[in-house]
């Protein structure tokens, strides 16, 4: 038996320190006990231990980002990925506090949840006129883990084009910004988060219009000033109708969605001039007058369309009627041609 049972030996006293023993014999009449001593091998024990639970990472870490408890660590490199998402295994090592006595236990097999890392697929800006068929300019990613691509991405990248109600977007629609949608991709290791662009429509050039060379005469019709590479689908005129004699201004001007190519606004003066009366001149009688007792015309009567004659004697007042005289003198009958509304006058001539 040992002397003192109550002793506990420790690797470090493994066959060096010497405990008492006492041996007593079965015939404790005819023999006496005996005390000596002895030297152990004591052996390291396993130590206890929970193997670690409920360890998480992100797709794209490292073992070294999976923090484990007090005690435990890697078996494999720090470096060495979680891998796919899913539930991965690995093996870590207990290393106990006292390891003088106890065993450092190695091989034991531990399970990572990995969940899935965020990826952001954002739709780049992209500009085009009005008219123009929807179109991109591609997207950016960010959150690409281990120096991957877009190439480990499933699917086929897709892009609809969306206004602020979400109508789609046509060649007929205004001038204005629109959505860039994307969509199509997936992974099993990234939850991809997608991120709408901006189509920015933007007013279509046209050239301006130029005036045709022409006269305009008044004919009593309404006419319309001549213009030159005009398109009334994508422009608007004003003023450019007009039946009297006067002077005016034409104004164009692109209509929604359209803007001139060039600087500056685009108007133009135009003149309907007065027409010139159809007229014959009063002449003389070619004989002589006598002095009468009844009133004579001085002058054969002349004529015209669009306008009214009128006669003057000497410095009388203007009339519609021939002149006329039946004393004697020298008379001088003067003439003028008032043209009606759109057409010119005649000045003053004498016969």
């Amino acid at each position: 038996t040992w002397k003192d049972g109550t002793v506990k030996p420790a690797v470090s006293d493994s066959n060096e320190t010497e405990y008492d023993v006492v041996f007593t014999p079965t015939d404790t009449c005819n023999y006496k006990a005996v005390e000596g001593t002895v030297k152990l091998t004591v052996n390291k024990a396993d130590p206890t231990y929970t193997a670690p639970t409920g360890l998480a990472a992100t797709y794209g870490q490292t073992l070294s980002d999976v923090t484990l408890p007090v005690g435990f660590t890697w078996q494999d490199a720090g470096t060495t990925s979680v891998g796919n998402v899913g539930n991965n295994d690995f093996k870590v090592t207990f290393t106990p506090e006292d390891t003088d006595n106890y065993n450092v236990v190695n091989d034991i097999p531990v399970t990572v949840a990995v969940g899935k890392a965020t990826l952001t697929v954002t739709a780049n800006d992209k500009g085009i006129v009005y008219g123009d068929a929807a179109a991109n300019a591609g997207v950016k990613y960010e959150g690409f883990v281990n120096d991957e691509t877009e190439s480990v991405l499933s699917g086929t990248l897709s892009y609809e084009y969306k206004d602020a109600s979400d109508a789609g977007y046509t060649i007929t629609s205004p001038v204005g910004t629109y959505k860039i949608i994307p969509s199509g991709l997936s992974s099993d290791n990234y939850n991809i988060t997608f991120v709408n662009g901006t189509l920015t429509v933007g007013s279509k050039a046209i050239d301006k219009p130029t005036a045709v060379e022409k006269t305009y005469t008044y004919d009593s019709s309404e006419q319309t000033f001549a213009l030159s590479g005009f398109d009334e689908n994508t422009m608007e005129v004003s003023n450019n109708k007009q039946t009297n004699p006067d002077t005016y201004t034409v104004t164009v001007t692109p209509k929604a969605n359209y803007v001139w190519s060039t600087d500056g606004d685009c108007t133009f003066t135009w003149v309907i001039n007065k027409a010139d009366v159809t007229f014959t001149a009063p002449t003389a009688l070619g004989v002589n007058l006598y002095c009468s007792s009844t009133e004579q015309q001085l002058v054969i009567a002349g004529s015209v369309t669009n306008g009214t004659l009128y006669y003057k004697l000497n410095d009388g007042e203007w009339g519609t009627n021939v002149p006329t005289a039946k004393t004697a003198g020298t008379y001088t009958v003067y003439y003028k041609v008032v043209g009606d509304t759109g057409y010119n006058d005649i000045k003053s001539f004498k016969e």
